[in-house]
């Protein structure tokens, strides 16, 4: 009952004001490739399910080997075959099924028409960001970065999360030169920025990815769906004033419409901002509306040089194993780079390093059991579970 009881908590760390998905234990096995691919059925609770199936069988056969008592408990001849045989299994059947789909994956790669998608990482310190000084030469270094990087025909560019530290539409000079930039590139670029609109004398401010075509026109945008507690909205209104006097921000993004895609030509991007790339639902969402390529903007300087911006990046890597698509990361100071469909990691970049990385990204269909049917599986530990405690609780009496 273990892996059930690890799985239903996992997948419950997902709902309410505070969900913070971080780092669950699926996660770990990142860099197994023929591992993880149970995922685009059972998505990354499937694989902390069988890392912890993995880990009660081995306990039970240590207890046996080293004569060992639990609790009051000693594990049985029985329970011991029982153990190994179903590790085994479970094991076996695992890889021959990653074996399976990545070569069947490959084949539909290999069919797939390409695209070429530049990813453009600044390394703007934070400290730097968001001095009002700093904004012309931030907009100057992101275009000189685009210009130099662009050394053969490109389809698409990626800046970074919030790349440009203003409301871009509202910045008359600023905005003629980048679109101006644009159609002497002649190539679309996704733009991180906050916006705002005006709706009924209310302004409603937010976190942004804003789609400019080859001729310079903004012709779609995408708004963050998922804030960041404590630091893009306030929750639990009633104690605003606490917040404010603990030195919280005011309450200042308004949320998007989840499940948006941005639509380039035939590129049909499903955009993620930042650690929404941690919740499946919105990529799995953006699948179902036909993203072909997921892309992954974000801003992880305020990490500086820790493990998070790793554990990010390894994370994103199952959103692209769970839909089949390829993932794009661009961040402002790193981890830069390119997952394909089977969550193969293609190019990465280092962190704090200013560099423009291009990759041919095979634009791809076909929806997996997992965009199809969700956490299905984790929807299944969550009932068994309960079912457990009750009948327990019921034999307790």
């Amino acid at each position: 009952m273990l892996p059930f009881f690890w799985t239903a908590v996992e997948w419950s760390k997902q709902f309410g004001p505070l969900a913070f998905p971080w780092e669950l234990l699926g996660y770990s096995q990142y860099e197994l490739k023929y591992l993880i691919q149970i995922a685009d059925c059972l998505g990354v609770y499937g694989v902390s399910g069988l890392v912890m199936l993995m880990n009660a069988c081995i306990f039970i056969v240590l207890l046996f080997v080293m004569n060992w008592q639990w609790r009051t408990f000693r594990v049985s001849r029985q329970l011991l075959r029982y153990s190994i045989v179903i590790a085994i299994l479970v094991m076996t059947t695992t890889v021959i099924y990653g074996s399976l789909k990545i070569a069947q994956t490959d084949i539909m790669i290999n069919k797939s028409n390409d695209r070429s998608i530049m990813t453009v990482q600044p390394a703007i310190p934070q400290q730097e960001k968001w001095q009002g000084d700093n904004r012309i030469s931030i907009t100057q270094k992101m275009v000189q970065l685009t210009y130099s990087g662009k050394k053969e025909p490109i389809d698409l560019v990626v800046w970074p999360e919030t790349a440009l530290p203003y409301a871009f539409h509202s910045k008359h000079q600023l905005r003629r030169y980048v679109l101006n930039a644009i159609k002497q590139m002649h190539v679309g670029v996704v733009i991180g920025t906050p916006t705002f609109i005006n709706r009924e004398n209310q302004i409603y401010h937010y976190n942004s990815a804003l789609l400019i075509d080859e001729k310079g026109r903004m012709i779609s945008r995408y708004d963050k769906v998922r804030l960041v507690p404590f630091s893009e909205h306030m929750i639990f209104p009633a104690f605003q004033n606490l917040w404010r006097s603990l030195g919280a921000p005011e309450n200042k993004f308004s949320t998007g419409n989840e499940g948006e895609v941005l639509v380039l030509n035939d590129i049909q991007m499903g955009v993620q901002i930042c650690f929404e790339v941690i919740f499946p639902k919105y990529a799995r969402s953006m699948v179902n509306h036909g993203a072909n390529v997921l892309i992954n903007m974000s801003n992880d300087a305020w990490f500086g040089r820790t493990a998070c911006p790793y554990q990010h990046f390894s994370m994103a890597v199952f959103r692209a194993v769970e839909n089949k698509r390829t993932l794009i990361r661009c961040a402002n100071t790193g981890i830069s780079g390119m997952v394909d469909p089977c969550g193969r990691i293609v190019s990465q970049s280092k962190l704090f390093e200013t560099n423009t990385m291009i990759h041919h990204v095979p634009l791809m269909s076909e929806r997996t059991v997992y965009a199809t049917y969700g956490d299905l599986f984790a929807v299944v530990a969550f009932v068994t579970s309960l079912g457990f405690v009750g009948i327990v609780l019921i034999r307790s009496v």
